[in-house]
């Protein structure tokens, strides 16, 4: 894999490799340049990035790069692509009933044009993205804008895209996000629950995100290294024992995903609603990808408290199971986020369970295929 990405800097302005890291269902590439500096450049499955213009046989290529440099690596690409795959980690590659080379269609941009949701608010890797994402939406007659400044999240820089019925809405989704940084925090909270609601999201499920929110910043919680991730917080508030799969929210960093929030509860039924009228406008678009949408969401994950998002393959009634990682918070690989999950399961409750509420340290397990399983839901809540 690595070998496609290297240039030679005779070819590419001086510029060569520093590092790659293989993600889950990405490839980021950081190249230095004869100053010093250095440029990432972004490779995606092409049916995972549509509004990307350039593009090889088996990847599309974004980043700010220079002329020169972006031309060596896609050349490189080109010459050294054959030899590789992509593949679907086994866990959330659905049931053996899916159909061969159906994919996940982008459910959020989906619902947005079907007016499902009022409103788009779209994080993107690279500014060229944004741009591509921008021009496709005003194409189709939505008011767009872009964040001023790129934006760190998760670590990262993105670029957003955000898209009403009008400009001036666009502009105002922008100009809430713009106030985050810069006020105190109740009124932070007034522009989430803004936000939230401008975006479509069930009021019930914004409030929780509001708690949350409040809970994982908490100023004495940081102070002495308490925090939870809010990820974590988030599981073990929408716990249940009867999940829905429609609203498994933890695949979408793999781009498998019917809502686009944390739902206040794995059963919300507002949620469960806007879940189900997204699945409703996918399989009208493509029935296929429809199936394998829902053979990927039914599946048992276990959420660890910093963060660490690990699909769960049980054996034998839950006597034994198998761990691998589907996302982590610290871009760990995979397969030492799933040893780190696996031991800090350790004796603990294997079976679907929500920690008890004096317990921040146990994974909290979520079984998103309930209706499949014969394996009984358990919780220690008590």
């Amino acid at each position: 894999m690595e070998a496609a990405f290297e240039v030679a800097p005779s070819s590419s302005g001086g510029y060569r490799v520093e590092r790659i890291r293989i993600e889950e269902s990405r490839v980021r590439a950081i190249y230095r340049g004869p100053g010093g500096d250095e440029i990432t450049l972004v490779a995606r499955h092409p049916e995972d990035a549509p509004g990307c213009p350039r593009r090889t046989e088996r990847f599309t290529l974004e980043g700010d790069l220079p002329a020169e440099l972006m031309q060596a690596v896609e050349s490189a690409v080109r010459a050294g692509e054959r030899a590789i795959r992509w593949k679907l980690m086994p866990d959330v590659q659905g049931d053996a009933g899916d159909e061969p080379g159906s994919d996940a269609r982008d459910a959020e941009l989906l619902a947005f044009r079907a007016g499902l949701k009022p409103a788009l608010r779209r994080t993107m890797p690279t500014r060229d993205a944004a741009r591509a994402l921008a021009r496709e939406l005003e194409d189709a007659g939505f008011g767009v804008c872009i964040s001023q400044q790129e934006q760190r999240l998760g670590g990262q820089l993105w670029s957003i895209v955000y898209a009403a019925d009008s400009t001036v809405e666009a502009e105002g989704l922008r100009h809430l996000d713009l106030l985050q940084a810069m006020v105190p925090v109740a009124t932070t909270e007034t522009n989430n629950r803004t936000l939230g609601l401008a975006l479509g999201y069930p009021s019930c499920c914004v409030e929780a995100f509001i708690q949350r929110d409040r809970v994982a910043h908490s100023a004495q919680r940081r102070r002495l290294g308490l925090a939870p991730h809010y990820r974590y917080l988030a599981a073990r508030e929408a716990w249940s024992e009867r999940s829905r799969w429609e609203l498994n929210p933890h695949l979408a960093g793999e781009g498998v995903s019917l809502v686009s929030f944390e739902p206040c509860g794995y059963a919300c039924p507002d949620a469960l609603g806007i879940a189900r009228r997204t699945l409703a406008v996918v399989a009208e678009e493509d029935a296929a990808a429809a199936r394998s949408m829902e053979g990927r969401l039914r599946c048992t994950i276990a959420i660890t408290r910093r963060g660490d998002i690990v699909g769960l393959r049980f054996v034998d009634d839950a006597r034994s199971h198998e761990v691998r990682a589907l996302r982590t918070a610290f871009d760990l690989p995979p397969s030492v986020a799933a040893e780190k999950a696996a031991r800090s399961m350790g004796r603990r409750p294997r079976a679907p369970s929500k920690p008890a509420r004096w317990d921040w340290w146990s994974p909290v397990v979520v079984d998103f295929d309930h209706e499949s399983s014969s394996r009984p839901a358990r919780s220690s809540t008590t």
